[in-house]
């Protein structure tokens, strides 16, 4: 397929336009080169495939803090076609990240077609492989009882500089499994490259625990850290999927309450609507590689119980964002969920929140938890610990 480059540049200078989002209703995103081998005996064919280059995705950002001062209140950083819009060339996606797509597309999407089993998708989520990743001196403390439960990754010594910071991290998962434990491959690389204290909440689950349950727990665990002793000044939340869902959500909360908000939010691929009236639901069905649309639907039935999918808390794409603390958000071009971050920065900066949209090429839902073999992982990590690290400097 040719790139038409004048288009898509004008199509990023029309996203960075105050007013409602610009996007593509009715038009396909083009997905990526890659083609699907279904002979299990033609894998070595298969990844010869993955690992050509796939220019019609799309990236934002680089992995490093120069590239994140780069960004300002008004400007969305949006590179498509392997080119920014001031026209400088960026490499493909990893080769790493291409058999990734390939395996995710193969076995997992598939399965977002179905109906949800709870026990199922717990039992599958609960075996991910990925420890924590310490730097020396740091340790996981798990927490029990009493109040919020999770664990703790931090420093040994006590007296440690990185213990007067804190990340308050909340896990995705649907809503309906994962927890911090699985999420060490985040949590431990944000900790230790933010030279960051942090704490990973482990919130009630649903569908035996609906809405709003999970944003009681998070609430809970913010007041918490906040009466131990850390000023909020000096906590940042952070969250992936339905977690990054659930922090954007306990801001507003917080706000609404009259409460102190913390320093900043980092959102990874972050569900934001419950609803699923996101263009890209529709747009990306076929080029996101982990989930088809109809996923967030399944997710919506069981999070949500008697309550609707508009209420502000539950779906903060639809919420007043107004007097929110910065936020950084990085989501794959690809993702069906795309628009239910492109919606939120356009939102937040229409408030006059400092608000930086990082959109990433050919990268599934997620990829922050692939981390130990994926770099677009590491460079993303990275790129947020040197945010972290910045807003709890000032």
């Amino acid at each position: 397929m040719k790139t038409n480059r004048e288009e898509l540049i004008q199509a990023a200078e029309l996203s960075n336009q105050p007013g409602p989002p610009q996007t593509a209703r009715g038009r396909r995103f083009p997905v990526s080169s890659c083609r699907l081998v279904k002979c299990r005996s033609s894998v070595p064919l298969a990844l010869r495939t993955l690992m050509a280059p796939a220019p019609s995705a799309w990236r934002g950002g680089h992995g490093d803090a120069q590239g994140m001062r780069r960004h300002d209140a008004a400007k969305v950083y949006i590179q498509r076609g392997g080119f920014t819009p001031d026209g400088a060339v960026l490499p493909p996606a990893s080769w790493q990240c291409r058999v990734l797509n390939w395996a995710l597309r193969r076995w997992v999407k598939p399965n977002s077609l179905r109906e949800q089993n709870v026990t199922a998708s717990r039992r599958l989520t609960d075996r991910v492989p990925f420890g924590a990743k310490l730097i020396p001196g740091w340790h996981v403390r798990p927490v029990t009882a009493p109040g919020p439960r999770g664990e703790w990754i931090e420093p040994i010594a006590p007296a440690d500089d990185a213990c007067t910071r804190c990340i308050l991290y909340v896990h995705g998962g649907g809503f309906i499994s994962m927890s911090a434990r699985t999420h060490r491959a985040i949590t431990s690389r944000l900790a230790g490259w933010g030279n960051t204290a942090l704490f990973a909440l482990d919130y009630r689950l649903a569908p035996e625990h609906p809405f709003p349950a999970a944003l009681e727990d998070t609430l809970a665990a913010y007041r918490a850290l906040v009466a131990a002793g850390f000023a909020p000044s000096r906590i940042v939340v952070a969250g992936d999927s339905a977690g990054g869902g659930l922090a954007l959500s306990m801001l507003i909360a917080l706000r609404d309450a009259g409460e102190c908000l913390p320093a900043a939010a980092v959102l990874f691929s972050p569900l934001t609507d419950l609803a699923a009236t996101g263009d890209s639901i529709i747009a990306n069905d076929r080029a996101d590689v982990m989930f088809f649309g109809a996923w967030v639907g399944a997710v919506a039935r069981h999070y949500l119980g008697v309550a609707s999918a508009a209420d502000t808390l539950a779906s903060p794409v639809y919420a007043d964002l107004s007097g929110l603390p910065p936020l950084l958000i990085h989501v794959g071009g690809d993702e069906v969920l795309l628009d239910d971050s492109v919606r939120v920065d356009a939102s937040a900066r229409r408030s006059g929140v400092v608000s930086i949209l990082e959109i990433w090429r050919g990268v599934p839902h997620g990829w922050q938890i692939f981390a130990p073999f994926l770099p677009e992982a590491r460079a993303s990590l990275r790129q947020a610990a040197a945010f972290i690290h910045q807003q709890l400097s000032v």
